[in-house]
């Protein structure tokens, strides 16, 4: 009787041997094959990402000629056409004002062109206005704007410096300086500007 206990109990340990070995074997190629599908997705990954900035470069291209011909940086010409998406501007509308504007900006400070009388209005200084960066001259008017009370006279003064395109823009400059900061902030958080690589 005692005989066939211990018989028992050295079959169930010798049992319990082969199965903890064939356990840790399993284990050991799971692991295996886990490393390799982990390896397997940075290999996707840096892929992804590769094929990611190559999809973008001409966006990134086209934004930085943008902002060459405005006289702008990258990241405040994204903050602007971030602002004006917001209002339901278009991209290439905020483009095409902002190229008018500057030439209308540059007659006004040689005191000629439409947007003389419109800035005497408003209250700005054509010459000191050239002065300061393009996105900042955008903040001034947006904040003179804010001073207009009727509507029929900020669309006249809209179109005087911003030409047909002006009307879209009245909504973007409604939040004044403030807003257009605000949304400035919002598309760097969001990723949307860019900077230049020197």
């Amino acid at each position: 009787m005692a005989k066939r206990d211990v018989n028992i109990v050295f079959r169930a340990t010798d049992k319990t041997a082969r199965g903890l070995a064939r356990v840790t074997k399993s284990v050991s190629q799971v692991g295996m094959r886990l490393s390799k599908v982990t390896a397997g997705f940075g290999v996707a990954a840096a892929a992804g990402s590769a094929a990611l900035v190559r999809s973008q470069m001409p966006v990134i291209d086209a934004l930085g000629k943008t902002a060459d011909r405005l006289g702008l940086t990258t990241e405040a010409l994204g903050g602007l056409r971030h602002a004006a998406q917001l209002a339901g501007v278009s991209q290439s509308t905020l483009d095409m004002s902002l190229q008018r504007f500057n030439r209308r900006l540059s007659e006004a400070s040689s005191g000629s062109g439409e947007a003389v009388g419109a800035l005497h209005e408003l209250n700005l200084n054509a010459r000191e206005l050239e002065k300061l960066p393009l996105d900042q001259q955008m903040m001034a008017v947006a904040d003179a704007f804010g001073e207009v009370k009727g509507s029929g006279d900020r669309t006249r003064l809209a179109m005087r410096l911003f030409d047909s395109e002006g009307v879209s823009l009245l909504n973007m400059l409604e939040g004044q300086s403030e807003g257009l900061k605000a949304a400035a902030t919002e598309a760097d958080k969001l990723g949307l500007t860019m900077s230049r690589m020197e």
